[in-house]
């Protein structure tokens, strides 16, 4: 762009380039000078009602004028691209001053000073920055501050979520502001004392190699105490990095006040003499109050930091103990499902670092050192669980039906122990293997015996573990949406209460002692974190509140303690779940061709569903954080947020067409449960249809040919039940099965006269057919395999489904008139399949077009030291 003209600038020359665009140093012809031109990024702003919200903000930012901000001239548009005209300053980043070193004291506190004058005038007028780094800090030729960027921190969140990683700049994010808080000027406080940090140490004071360990040492951890630098100084600082924002200053222009103080400090530490206060000190117009507190602060500092050298050089007390996060794999690919041996010396664990696409079973020795791979079948082997006699490890494996096998730890030859089931547990005297099948609990002697089922209808992996005295097993129950622990003798269920409405479970693990209970979680689809609780080892009751481990933007899973107690070891997984379409031969309704992505923002896309005339449809995408729908065009690159956002938990999917286009149904969690919901038309206030309260759930809503009635499935009666309920909103829902088994997942025929759903009545999932009034139920697909989601096409010549009969979940479809049934995707290997979790996962069918969701997963074990 060197030597083109946009508007009335002529680009000179390119400054830089970053996440928020291209900045260009550029000539302004009408009022003859120098200027900056930020160009935004192509996909900053989606919609015209997010340009507008921008361009007001920042409009809003233009009318700050003071000597520490850098000025915004005007915001334009040309041929589709906005920039921002703003000052050009001759200088360079307080971030690159800051990579040569740490600043002498004097040079930080008056940087510090200007920086908070600057971002107090912006406060006074309603002006919360939320990006203050030492990248925006702009120092010029002759040391003067001006902060940059603002109003553009909302628009940069927005950008970020659409990105891989926002390591570039969480390392500055307060606590409150990574965990989706209420933010404000004491937010813009933190990360000024992140800054003051910088500058004074040369370094930052939170760190990490990767996003999730920074954002544990922000929320959890203290920085390294400041060396060569006055204690009152390290006071102002870390009073500006208190955690709790009630503690740290409430207004920034407390802070000036402060750090002019030190100015005097640090002419008279190295001499011990006492302070004159003058001018330079404490500034021209100082108040009698404000300089008897800068004399009498300063007084205070000098007697703190001669008694913390003689105390120092007396005794040196211990730091209290932080956590610490250690890598234990990285294999560049999967790896999960981690295992102690009983010393603790080493840990088995599943991974796909073959690279054969399939997952066997590893073990590593701790700290590094020895690793050998003990399963090396084609089959997908996973869940390791490591006897109490460190003899064998059990483990699941998809060979001959799937079931669970032994080995040696030591490697050799498997035996079956299970003709069925997944995620083996083994209890405290290696006597008894508990294991998970569809969402229930069996029991079974080790080696051999009966087995006995101890616990129905979870409706997903409970992931039990056994308590030490081996009397009760804890484990997450989905149906009923909490943690329960169960008598192993009597069967007798007891409620935790440690999972709030519209959050599910993804691992749990319990301390040897069983005094401390460590549990994955997070919204149902989103990413999940670690929590620990106190337990009572004697009534299995919790002790307190819950408090959180971790906390990150990826999924940390299948935590483990350490037979010690002393460590955890847990997955840290990335998901990226994108959109993808297949046209569709209508003659023979098989795909062809290749696939191709049509969803490019956020990690998480999922739930499409096609308008009636195949032309449009809506999903369920995590852009900005909640799960909210949006629609876009087949051909068109425009994503349309379709429902509002309203809170940062929100979550809601399922969306369906009504058969005139307009309305559209879905659940939603916008009153705490799932309940459903509907519009209008894209973008009107929702109405919802029912009522429900934790742990009641009533989910995947379709909508029927005639428009008069929408399909769900819900756990009112205590498991799972195809309901429907009238569109109107005028009468109450009313269930069409009532069975002991669960009943998921309906769809319509094109005609209206039937539902399909998914049932579990004989073990696993298969189809069936009933009535659209709920009766003459019928099986319609049986196999040994499992079977899920379902729909027709819209000219009912083809059923299509998602099954597991290859190896993996595919889309597979059934000719209505003639039966015969075959394979539509070719997704064969666990890296680009159709996601584990297929029993949530949908796909959409019109009459030439078929969409799925596909998922590429990473993942690496980590170790949390020092959890005693």
């Amino acid at each position: 762009m060197i030597g083109e003209i946009i508007s009335h600038y002529k680009i000179l020359d390119k400054l830089g380039e970053g996440g928020m665009g291209v900045v260009y140093k550029a000539e302004d012809f009408k009022l003859k000078r120098i200027v900056a031109l930020k160009f935004l990024p192509s996909n900053a702003l989606g919609t015209e009602k997010e340009k507008g919200r921008f361009i007001r903000e920042a409009q809003t930012a233009a009318s700050l004028n003071h000597p520490n901000i850098a000025t915004i001239y005007e915001i334009d548009e040309v041929e589709g691209e906005i920039f921002i005209a703003m000052e050009y300053i001759d200088g360079q980043t307080l971030k690159k001053k800051v990579d040569s070193g740490p600043l002498k004291i004097k040079e930080a506190v008056k940087i510090a000073c200007q920086v908070a004058d600057g971002l107090h005038a912006a406060h006074e007028k309603g002006i919360t920055h939320r990006d203050i780094k030492s990248a925006n800090v702009m120092l010029t030729k002759k040391g003067q501050a001006k902060i940059m960027d603002f109003g553009l921190a909302k628009l940069k969140d927005e950008v970020r979520s659409s990105k891989s990683g926002i390591a570039g700049t969480i390392a500055y994010m307060a606590p409150e502001q990574l965990q989706g808080f209420e933010v404000d000027t004491r937010t813009d406080i933190w990360s000024f004392g992140v800054v003051m940090y910088e500058m004074l140490m040369g370094q930052l004071p939170f760190k990490g190699e990767y996003e999730s360990a920074m954002m544990y040492s922000i929320v959890s951890t203290n920085p390294e105490p400041m060396s060569d630098v006055p204690s009152e100084l390290e006071r102002i600082v870390n009073k500006s990095l208190a955690k709790n924002p009630e503690e740290r200053y409430q207004h920034v222009d407390e802070l000036p006040v402060d750090l002019k103080a030190i100015e005097t400090v640090s002419k008279t530490i190295s001499g011990v003499q006492l302070p004159t206060t003058t001018a330079t000190g404490v500034g021209v117009g100082t108040s009698r109050r404000r300089m008897i507190r800068v004399v009498i602060v300063t007084l205070i500092a000098v007697i703190v930091a001669l008694f913390g050298i003689v105390f120092n050089l007396m005794i040196k007390s211990p730091s209290p103990p932080l956590r610490d996060l250690i890598t234990f794999t990285s294999v560049g690919r999967l790896a999960s499902s981690p295992s102690w041996n009983t010393d603790d010396t080493w840990i088995a664990y599943a991974s796909d670092e073959a690279e054969k696409g399939n997952m066997d079973i590893w073990k590593k020795q701790v700290g590094g050192g020895k690793i050998k791979q003990l399963t090396e079948t084609p089959y997908n082997e996973s869940q390791p669980a490591w006897s109490p006699d460190e003899r064998t490890i059990a483990y699941f494996s998809d060979r001959e039906g799937g079931g669970i096998f032994e080995i040696p730890s030591d490697g050799g030859t498997p035996e079956r122990l299970t003709e069925f089931g997944t995620n083996p547990t083994w209890s405290p005297d290696n006597e008894n293997l508990a294991f998970n099948w569809h969402g229930n609990i069996y029991v079974r002697p080790y080696p051999h015996g009966d087995r006995r089922l101890l616990v129905s209808g979870t409706s997903s992996t409970p992931f039990m573990v056994w308590t030490p005295d081996g009397e009760k097993l804890i484990f997450w129950n989905r149906m009923k949406g909490d943690i329960y622990s169960v008598s192993v003798n009597d069967e007798t269920l007891e409620p935790l209460e440690l999972i709030p409405s519209g959050e599910e479970v993804s691992g749990l693990t319990l301390s040897s002692d069983g005094k401390q209970l460590v549990f994955s979680r997070g919204p149902f689809g989103g990413n999940k974190n670690l929590w620990a609780v106190a337990i009572d080892p004697n009534t299995c009751k919790t002790v307190g509140k819950p408090s959180q481990l971790l906390l990150t933007t990826t999924d940390n899973i299948q935590c483990a303690f350490s037979t010690d107690g002393s460590k955890l070891a847990f997955t840290d997984r990335q998901l990226e779940r994108q959109l993808y379409k297949f046209s569709i031969n209508p003659a023979t309704g098989l795909t062809t061709g290749e696939k191709e992505q049509i969803t490019f923002k956020g990690k998480q896309n999922y739930y499409p569903a096609f308008s009636p005339d195949g032309q449009i449809f809506v999903w369920t995408s995590h852009q900005a954080g909640q799960g909210l729908l949006y629609s876009k065009g087949l051909e068109k690159k425009e994503e349309i947020k379709v429902t509002h956002d309203w809170g940062q938990s929100l979550r809601e999917i399922g969306g369906s067409f009504a058969p005139d286009g307009l309305r559209i149904c879905y659940a939603s969690t916008l009153q705490g449960s799932y309940q459903i919901w509907y519009i209008s038309s894209i973008g009107s206030v929702g109405s919802y249809l029912t009522k429900t309260q934790h742990p009641f759930r009533d989910a995947s809503p379709v909508w029927s040919p005639t428009g008069e009635t929408i399909a769900f499935y819900s756990n009112h009666s205590g498991n799972w039940d195809i309901w429907s309920v009238q569109a109107t909103g005028r009468s109450e829902p009313v269930p069409l099965t009532s069975w002991e088994s669960n009943e998921l997942y309906p769809t319509w025929s094109p005609d209206g006269l039937k539902i399909a759903f998914t049932i579990d009545k004989e073990g696993n999932s298969d189809i069936w057919l009933m009535d659209s009034n709920g009766g003459n139920p019928q099986p319609y697909i049986k196999h040994s395999a499992e079977e899920c989601w379902s729909a027709w096409s819209p000219d009912g010549q083809w059923f299509y489904f998602t099954s597991d009969r290859s190896g993996v979940f595919n889309i597979w479809v059934k000719s209505v008139k003639r039966g015969e049934v075959s394979q539509v995707t070719p997704f064969q290997e666990l890296d680009f399949g159709l996601p584990e979790v297929s029993l949530f996962t949908k796909f959409a069918v019109s009459s030439s077009i078929l969409i799925v969701p596909l998922e590429t997963r990473k993942g690496d074990i980590y170790i949390l030291e020092n959890m005693k």
